[in-house]
């Protein structure tokens, strides 16, 4: 997974932390949450078929899976 950083614009890498279904596809969603944080949300078909939602959670600083 790689993300970029403002206000330096430079990318950073990171393990990867979901893995979508051959020939399905991931999106990514972001939202300002109620203290101003971006919260950005992936969602992904699993191989069991199953829709999954992954959110980083910002006052953990962790990714988490959704429900």
């Amino acid at each position: 997974m790689v993300h970029q950083v403002s206000p330096t614009k430079e990318w950073n890498t990171h393990p990867p932390i979901a893995q979508a279904v051959t020939g399905s596809s991931i999106a990514v969603v972001g939202f300002y949450g109620p203290s101003g944080q971006y919260v950005p949300r992936i969602y992904y078909q699993d191989p069991e078929l199953r829709l999954r939602e992954q959110w980083l959670d910002p006052s953990i600083g962790q990714w988490v899976i959704g429900e």
